[in-house]
């Protein structure tokens, strides 16, 4: 979820507590700015992006800041610097206590997107993620804004909880729209007679009826993208369509779905075993832990030269170039080096 509505659920989530006795030296207004601060720290792990190490970045984003191991531990780091800072040095437990809730609603946060969170670092790196809300969901960070602007203005927790309660009720709809995404896929695997190996299910941007589906064979992808509202076939978006002209064309009613299959490699077996090598690289080894999907995006070969690009097709969206693409370049000496 985007560092804004983060920091909006933990203001939120600070109103809504109410008058709590344990609570009481602290007024709303602290209270909604100590959850908020809490909720926003996590995303600190972006700096890691400055690095210039894109992998850092993988290993490391949605890591210890993240983990729901550690978060005691920065329950009480960012509890007494807020205490400090706020001058509530009286009320050290409930700041850290309020803290603790604003990294807990983060975590939250994060786990229903498709990125994946370690929240048991350090102790395992394993990424959790059930993926029913895109990064950006302007309903739910729209729920949150409406609540906050409304629970401010009535000093109420009332307004504050009610609009918890209609952020769950929408997180239930996307659950349900995620099963039922998923049962396209498995009756599309049904009727092509496919071995399904995996079914993956991904939310879109700008709608929350808007899904990719993805049945994964040992060779191929299969691929489509649905609208739940939509009643006819979106007329193809032209070669100099902007970004979400592509993006509106690319939805299909469920019942009219375009499924493709995207191979995996290459179907040439000489740049097929090129592309299997690269991707086996020690250099490669954060990126494979973290792709769900891979696939090769593109190879380019120069004489002796030969670059071979990787994308992970859970984060591809129409008419925009795939994020976390690197790729295996080899040289002349037969020499592997990453690009990005």
């Amino acid at each position: 979820m985007d560092t804004l509505t983060q920091a909006v659920s933990g203001a939120v989530v600070g109103i809504a507590l109410g008058e709590n006795n344990k609570l009481a030296s602290i007024s709303l207004a602290k209270r909604a700015l100590i959850v908020a601060l809490a909720a926003a720290a996590p995303d600190l792990d972006n700096l890691l992006a400055l690095s210039g190490n894109p992998f850092l970045y993988l290993d490391h984003h949605r890591g210890i800041t993240h983990s729901i191991v550690l978060l005691p531990v920065w329950a009480v780091l960012l509890g007494l610097l807020f205490a400090w800072l706020l001058k509530l040095k009286a009320a050290k437990k409930e700041v850290i206590l309020l803290a603790g809730i604003g990294i807990a609603a983060h975590i939250a946060g994060d786990l229903i997107t498709a990125y994946g969170t370690m929240v048991f670092t350090p102790i395992s790196s394993i990424r959790f993620s059930f993926p029913i809300t895109f990064i950006i969901d302007l309903v739910f960070s729209g729920i949150l804004l409406a609540g906050l602007a409304v629970a401010a203005w009535k000093h109420s927790a009332r307004v504050a909880l009610f609009s918890l309660l209609m952020l769950g009720s929408y997180l239930g709809l996307q659950s349900v729209l995620h099963y039922h995404a998923r049962a396209i896929g498995q009756a599309y695997a049904e009727a092509s007679d496919l071995s399904a190996t995996e079914m993956h299910v991904y939310p879109q941007p700008l709608s929350p009826f808007r899904w990719k589906i993805v049945v994964v064979t040992d060779k191929h992808y299969h691929r489509a993208y649905v609208d739940f509202l939509a009643s006819e076939t979106p007329e193809p978006a032209g070669a100099d369509a902007s970004f979400f002209e592509t993006l509106n064309a690319s939805y299909q009613p469920t019942d009219q779905a375009n499924w493709r299959a995207v191979l995996k490699y290459p179907e040439a077996v000489r740049i097929a075993t090129k592309a299997r090598k690269a991707w086996q690289q020690p250099g490669f080894a954060s990126y494979r832990e973290f792709a769900e999907l891979p696939v090769v995006l593109r190879v380019r070969e120069e004489d002796s030269f030969l670059c071979v690009w990787f994308t992970d097709m859970r984060f591809a969206l129409p008419g925009r170039k795939p994020p976390f693409s690197y790729a295996q370049c080899e040289d002349e000496f037969r020499e592997w080096h990453l690009k990005n």
